[in-house]
């Protein structure tokens, strides 16, 4: 696959929207951490860390990776798995259109 170049008013446009969006996002990680509370597990031995000044506490490992391997099956599997021992720090990236 060969990879694509991004021009530089691509990269403005990019980081612009996600500078933007950035307080939005972490005024909202608290309310998303208490919607996905009750998954986790207690009896997990996943080690937490605070998020910034969030007060978010986040598993010291996150979990993400669905780059190569498209099918939705496996990728539900996988994150259901995680969040069975105790991970709930997601790296939630899209690499390219065709991963979504």
């Amino acid at each position: 696959m060969k990879p694509q170049s991004t021009t530089r008013r691509q990269f403005l446009r990019g980081a612009t929207s996600a500078a933007l969006g950035f307080p939005f996002v972490l005024r909202t990680l608290p309310s998303l951490a208490q919607a996905a509370g009750p998954r986790a597990n207690p009896n997990a031995t996943v080690k937490r860390r605070r998020l910034g000044r969030t007060g978010l506490m986040v598993s010291e490992v996150s979990f993400g990776g669905h780059y190569k391997n498209p099918d939705r099956t496996h990728r539900i599997a996988s994150i259901e798995r995680a969040l069975d021992l105790g991970i709930n720090f997601f790296d939630a990236f899209e690499a390219a259109p065709s991963y979504r």
